[in-house]
């Protein structure tokens, strides 16, 4: 909770927005390894390059229909997708 009001001085993304990410890194604190993060909101997309910089993560957007998402052959196996 904390790191999504560290964002709001960064980022200007809605409140659930910015918990998604805080979500992000608490997963990554626990060791799992966050590349991507899936999504049909481009507000992310717009701010892919903080993302990127902060966090670390690319964003791929999606159809709103689009609910499961395989990562590349190349993503390795402690990789892991996130949808919101």
């Amino acid at each position: 909770m904390a790191y999504a009001i560290e964002l709001t001085e960064k980022l200007r993304l809605k409140t659930l927005d910015l918990l998604h990410l805080a979500y992000i890194k608490a997963i990554r604190e626990q060791g799992l390894w966050i590349r991507t993060l899936l999504t049909a909101d481009t507000d992310f997309k717009d701010i892919e390059n903080d993302l990127q910089e902060s966090l670390g993560v690319t964003i791929d957007l999606s159809t709103p229909s689009l609910s499961i998402s395989t990562p590349p052959a190349d993503a390795g196996s402690r990789s892991y997708y996130i949808a919101f």
